[in-house]
């Protein structure tokens, strides 16, 4: 049976408040307000749950706030009004996209304020109205949730609940599963985050290696490394395995309360770490090939670190233990040529050459689907659906009246003809291209032919003006 708040839920929505302009604007600046108010309430409660200390509770509360204000300065009321009554005046609308009515929120615990939030926001810009799944448990930040749909959202269109719905009502909702735990077809729609993929760092020979030493420290550190983008393994070329690895300790310890001792060269290596849950856990290889190399990843997997000979034996590596399903992200550090020969044929959602954007080191993984951007992790565009409209014609666009005319069309008639042309030899550019040889012909020309007039110019002049005094002097 479905609790108070979804039924109450289930009532509202049909009215369409959710689709209103204004009310979407209040709604997201009151919960911009909100979080903004209590800041305080919310750092005390990553302390208290272990989610962020220091500098990363300031970054982790902008980041809340930047993703409300950005989705509430995206509302443009002019735009929208544009796009509404652009049917009206004959115009078509082939991008038109309507939101969709419920969302349902199954949120990763993993910096769940910022999970919740991110997606709710995006929600509410979208038109939606929203209900989270939010079970019973005793941190600060489920409490402080749950205050925060009390008091800064319409508790008719925003809930939380502490169980799940039954299947009935979760078919009229498209499902946000930050977890990855539902399978396809429970909902109307799915945006499924994979969080078990692997994310795995490469540093190759031309890397700069304190350049690597330094991002990969950083992400290593950040957030107790348990986010779904975390480098899960680190691969270094032979030549440079050494250097990094006693450069790597050295950067973890920069936050940590004592430094991270060098991994060893035996096998599986456990290295001895800094006290507190902040510390990650690191296991070197010394085999590519090793059975402990895991591509398939939960978060207290400790981070593994192995050679490699060449860039062939990293991509033959990767295929050989990713089972064809690609990285949640991959991270190079190399220079340019190597970097894309290995982001061409390792198979990831996203690469990123010589840097790891910060905002993936929070939140949960992008639905698959998606584009995995260094930006929000949601946006508006995803809980809406494409449903456009035509006030006219478009291009070639053959009406059922005439097409299927009694008589044979004329309009027909033409198209038949045109759609029995042959297509262009597969080696023949199309019109107006000009092809590769071609333009190294037009090059030369231009540096052969150009010379050749220029010397014939000065040459011509240089002959006239030495012929002129002869022929005045013959007259």
């Amino acid at each position: 049976m479905a609790s108070q708040e979804v039924k109450t839920i289930l009532s509202t929505i049909p009215d369409g408040r959710t689709k209103y302009f204004r009310y979407r604007q209040r709604q997201l600046w009151s919960l911009h307000k909100w979080v903004d108010l209590h800041q305080d309430a919310i750092k005390a409660s990553f302390l208290s749950d272990n989610i962020a200390v220091g500098s990363e509770t300031q970054y982790l509360i902008a980041e809340i706030l930047l993703e409300i204000r950005q989705n509430y300065e995206a509302l443009d009321l002019k735009s929208e009004l544009d796009l509404e009554y652009a049917i009206a005046k004959g115009q078509n609308r082939p991008d038109r996209k309507v939101p969709e009515n419920l969302i349902y929120i199954i949120p990763d615990k993993y910096t769940q304020l910022y999970s919740v939030i991110s997606a709710v926001s995006a929600a509410i810009a979208a038109g939606s109205g929203c209900i989270v799944e939010l079970v019973h448990d005793p941190t600060q930040t489920n409490q402080l949730l749950r205050r925060c749909f009390a008091e800064a959202l319409d508790p008719a269109a925003y809930t939380c609940v502490t169980s799940r719905p039954p299947a009935n009502i979760l078919a009229k909702c498209l499902i946000v599963d930050q977890t990855g735990g539902i399978a396809p077809g429970v909902g109307r729609r799915l945006l499924s985050s994979d969080a078990t993929a692997a994310t795995m760092a490469v540093i190759d020979r031309t890397a700069n290696l304190a350049l690597a030493a330094a991002e990969l420290g950083t992400a290593l550190r950040a957030f107790s490394s348990k986010g779904p983008y975390a480098p899960r393994c680190i691969l270094i070329n032979e030549f440079v395995a050494e250097e990094f690895v006693s450069m790597l300790p050295e950067e973890l310890s920069r936050t940590f309360d004592k430094p991270l001792s060098a991994p060893d060269s035996s096998p599986a290596s456990q290295v001895s770490r800094g006290h507190g849950s902040k510390s990650p856990a690191i296991t070197q290889l010394s085999d590519r090939h090793s059975d402990d190399l895991q591509l398939k990843v939960s978060r207290d997997t400790p981070i593994q670190l192995l050679s490699f000979s060449s860039l062939d034996d990293v991509i033959d590596g990767v295929q050989n233990k990713s089972e064809q399903q690609p990285l949640s992200a991959l991270y190079i550090f190399s220079d340019g040529p190597s970097a894309k020969y290995l982001a061409q044929f390792i198979a990831a959602r996203v690469s990123f050459v010589n840097h790891i954007p910060a905002k993936l080191s929070i939140g949960p993984a992008a639905p698959i689907g998606y584009a995995v951007t260094p930006s929000n992790r949601y946006h508006r565009d995803m809980f809406t659906s494409p449903s456009p409209q035509y006030a006219h014609q478009i291009g070639s666009e053959v009406s059922a009246g005439e097409a299927f005319a009694a008589a044979p069309s004329q309009l027909v008639s033409k198209l038949y003809g045109a759609s029995k042309t042959s297509l262009r030899p597969p080696d023949q550019p199309k019109a107006g291209d000009v092809n590769f040889f071609l333009q190294a012909l037009l090059a030369s020309g231009v540096f052969i032919v150009t010379p050749i007039a220029v010397f014939t110019y000065l040459g011509a002049s240089k002959l006239g003006l030495s012929v002129l005094p002869w022929l005045t002097s013959k007259k």
